[in-house]
């Protein structure tokens, strides 16, 4: 992005911090946002509906909402 528009941009890790938060399942996290899940496919699907998700070999990231 840099290169492209030629401004620099600074890493803002406090700002990664509170916009994602880690969790070890998507059920997990679900339950965080007051609905409950069995299965990890349905709750992967109901946090993409409403948010970013990165999946990782030990986890996930969802982006806040």
């Amino acid at each position: 992005y840099e290169d492209d528009c030629g401004v620099e941009i600074e890493l803002d890790p406090i700002a990664l911090c509170c916009d994602w938060t880690e969790y070890e399942t998507a059920v997990e996290a679900a339950k965080d946002y007051a609905r409950e899940f069995d299965d990890e496919s349905d709750a992967l699907d109901f946090l993409r509906d409403k948010s970013l998700v990165v999946e990782f070999q030990s986890g996930i990231l969802v982006q806040n909402f």
